[in-house]
Formats: C-alpha cells, structure tokens, sequence
C-alpha cells in the first residue's frame, strides 16, 4: 500500500517520448536533469488518481 502522499513524477520530451520516471513518497525531492538536453519538456505528478501536466524549460 503506498503512503498517503506517494506520487509518481514523468518528464517528457517535446515529442512525448518519457525521458525520466521518478516515484517519490517524501517531500521534497530533486528533479535530476542534469544530464538531459535544454529545451521544453513536460512534467507529470501522479498523485493517486490525479495528474497534473505543467511545461518546464531545462536551459
């Protein structure tokens, strides 16, 4: 059973492939981009049944 405040976060590219999945139980957290390439990216955070899609430029 997962922790009241688990959640899953993705991060896509511009073309929708999944670059990066994290599940994460704590707060806060540290999203590693570092090794990906700048430009746009979507990021998704699960949390039980809700998702929210924001879009994030890694310069």
């Amino acid at each position: 059973m997962s922790a009241p405040n688990a959640s899953e976060i993705l991060l896509f590219n511009i073309s929708g492939v999944e670059m990066l999945k994290i599940n994460k139980t704590s707060e806060p957290f540290v999203l590693p981009v570092s090794n990906l390439s700048p430009g746009l990216y979507f990021i998704a955070v699960k949390i039980g049944a809700s998702i929210t899609t924001k879009k994030i430029l890694i310069n």
